[in-house]
């Protein structure tokens, strides 16, 4: 129970809201605003001069952030990950294996991998 309630804290707390620094009530233009500020100061191609261990932390932030985007940026994805988040606030969730990741994010998914190159081009220029 207190690994529950441990791993439903460390949810709200990290919530994709927070990854991008925007409110629960943000539209649309301010979700993107954050994420292209946010994805220019991290992304790895920025960073030329940083160490294998610094970009390595770089892409993960970069990962996190884009996450938090592609699931916030999409109406449906957006509702659904609202839905989840309003139950663990109100521990009314009878999902106890709670995964960030459901529905919303396949890291083998080409359209990531096309994402992530699209950013680089964009912050190449």
């Amino acid at each position: 129970r207190r690994r529950q309630e441990e791993k439903r804290e460390a949810v709200l707390k990290n919530s994709h809201y927070s990854v991008l620094g925007v409110s629960r009530t943000a539209d649309q233009r301010e979700i993107k605003q954050e994420f292209y500020k946010k994805a220019k100061m991290v992304h790895p191609d920025k960073h030329a001069a940083a160490t294998p261990k610094e970009r390595e932390k770089m892409e993960e932030k970069m990962k996190e952030i884009t996450r938090a985007y592609n699931i916030l940026s999409d109406r449906n994805k957006r509702d659904q990950y609202d839905r989840k988040l309003m139950a663990l606030e109100n521990e009314d969730s009878d999902d106890s294996d709670y995964d960030d990741d459901d529905d919303y994010w396949d890291e083998d998914d080409i359209t990531v991998e096309l994402f992530f190159r699209f950013v680089a081009q964009m912050f190449a220029r």
